[in-house]
């Protein structure tokens, strides 16, 4: 659940793509965690349906913006 203060960065199909982006973040400084409902990695097929979400806090939006448009420009 995403609390008050926080957001959703960006919403992957699958958890590789959620986990690198998670590691360049805190690689950065910046907190994140990873959401999804695939029942704990039991059933990734739900991945493609619900998705899989990298979680920040709002106030770290402009840096982790950068970083994920940078790696959109293959710059990382």
């Amino acid at each position: 659940m995403i609390n008050e203060g926080e957001m959703v960065l960006e919403v992957f199909d699958d958890m590789i793509e959620a986990e690198l982006l998670e590691g360049l973040l805190k690689s950065a400084g910046i907190e994140c965690y990873i959401i999804s409902d695939d029942c704990d990695g039991m059933m990734p097929q739900l991945q493609l349906t619900e998705g899989v979400g990298v979680v920040i806090n709002k106030a770290d939006k402009d840096e982790a913006m950068k970083i994920v448009e940078d790696v959109k420009k293959g710059k990382k």
